[in-house]
């Protein structure tokens, strides 16, 4: 549905089928694309609803110029409801997002007064110079300087790993493709195109300054179809033939060079979702059987594989500064009955120490240890230790991070 909707907003927004084509090529050669889609997560659903807000307001757009004012009407209140379904039902940072650019769509739609503005070389000057330097506070901040100054210098680094949109989009391999997003709103004539370029650019500057804690790679993949799509619009109006094609293979060959190292063979993003290879659920089965399972992974994961997990292995909740101040901790609660916690999803019993450890492996002869997919600190050395002692490895998986890697242990 995505990629049909991707395709009609590009018929109108891109005027030569050849750039289109090439839009689509780098689209889908885009790294976050594979990733986006590989997982299916609700990244995919926030980049649904935008394309479908595009189209849509396309669409509204077409009725209110032919003077179907009713239906123009209608659809302006179904607009309004899907802002707000959205808004209340999909919940999270990113949740902001529809709102922000339909907000953005009705400005620039009634403010005729703003494009006359635009329009004005004069006026249009000093607006450029009087942003200046406010694009020398966002982006070239003192440690950024270096950054900007090595990325001029080799526009076609690898992967980069810094988080923050600074780096992603100013740093490496979209560099390029920052530099004629930005350009495009000098170039946009149609009132319809001027509208969604000036609303995605708003968008653009939105994510720039916001929280730092939510300016992720996954927060943005949402955004890259339209980001791409606009910035080929820039690239459309170069004239030559040569330095179109130029443009066009220094882009792509920027793109391939910066997925992330062994990106095909597990997709995964640096700093903030590793690839974790969930086939040892299917194997479960055959290894454990009759067996005490013990996990250090989500028990609750278990659950969806028609298994289910005896303990589940996580000493941090032995430590109560932890179980305050970390977030993750409310994953689980503490049982009177029990006299520990329990996972509050799969009602799993946590082992909070390694003697607990010990004393059901020493009592059980069938025990089946699965572990992986979450953080290596979670299991302290004295843990690791009883279980390396008592436990044999029967087989390990894929991931990007070795310690990451979901293992199947046995004993008896």
């Amino acid at each position: 549905v995505n990629f049909f909707l991707i395709y009609f907003i590009s018929k109108k927004i891109l005027i030569r089928k050849r750039t289109i084509i090439l839009f689509l090529l780098t689209y889908a050669l885009f790294f976050t694309t594979t990733f986006n889609h590989f997982y299916i997560r609700m990244y995919v659903i926030y980049e649904l609803f935008m394309l479908l807000l595009i189209f849509w307001f396309l669409f509204i757009n077409s009725l209110k110029m032919k003077g179907n004012l009713f239906t123009f009407k209608l659809n302006i209140f179904l607009l309004i409801v899907l802002n707000i379904l959205f808004r209340f039902f999909i919940g999270g940072a990113e949740s902001n997002i529809i709102n922000v650019l339909t907000f953005f769509f009705f400005f620039f739609k009634s403010n005729h007064h703003f494009f006359k503005l635009l329009k004005n070389k004069k006026s249009l000057f000093i607006i450029i110079v009087g942003f200046v330097p406010l694009f020398l506070i966002i982006f070239f901040q003192k440690e950024n300087i270096y950054l900007l100054i090595s990325n001029l210098l080799n526009p076609f680094g690898k992967y980069l790993t810094n988080i923050g949109y600074v780096s992603y989009f100013f740093e490496n391999f979209n560099f390029f493709l920052s530099f004629f997003f930005i350009f495009s709103v000098l170039f946009v004539r149609d009132n319809s195109k001027k509208i969604i370029i000036y609303s995605v650019a708003g968008l653009f500057c939105i994510h720039f300054i916001s929280s730092p804690t939510i300016q992720l790679i996954r927060g943005i993949m949402y955004f890259m179809p339209i980001f791409l799509m606009v910035s080929f619009f820039s690239i459309e109006k170069i004239r030559s033939k040569k330095i179109y094609f130029l443009v066009i293979f220094l882009l792509i060959l920027s793109i391939v060079n910066g997925y992330p190292p062994n990106f095909f063979q597990h997709p995964y993003l640096e700093k903030e979702i590793n690839y974790v290879d969930n086939r040892a659920f299917e194997d479960i089965p055959l290894y454990c059987n009759n067996s005490i399972i013990i996990t250090s992974s989500r028990p609750g994961i278990f659950l969806t594989y028609g298994l289910e997990a005896d303990f589940y292995l996580n000493t941090k909740y032995s430590n109560e500064t932890w179980v305050k101040n970390d977030p993750e901790s409310l994953l689980a609660h503490f049982d009177e009955e029990y006299s520990g916690f329990i996972d509050t999803y799969s009602k799993t019993r946590i082992i909070e120490n390694s003697f607990d450890l010990k004393e059901i492996i020493l009592k059980n002869k069938g025990i089946c240890f699965i572990g992986g997919g979450l953080p290596y600190s979670w299991v302290d050395g004295d843990s690791r230790k009883v279980l390396n002692s008592n436990m044999k490895l029967i087989k390990r998986y894929e991931s990007n991070l070795d310690y990451n890697r979901m293992s199947i242990y046995k004993r008896g």
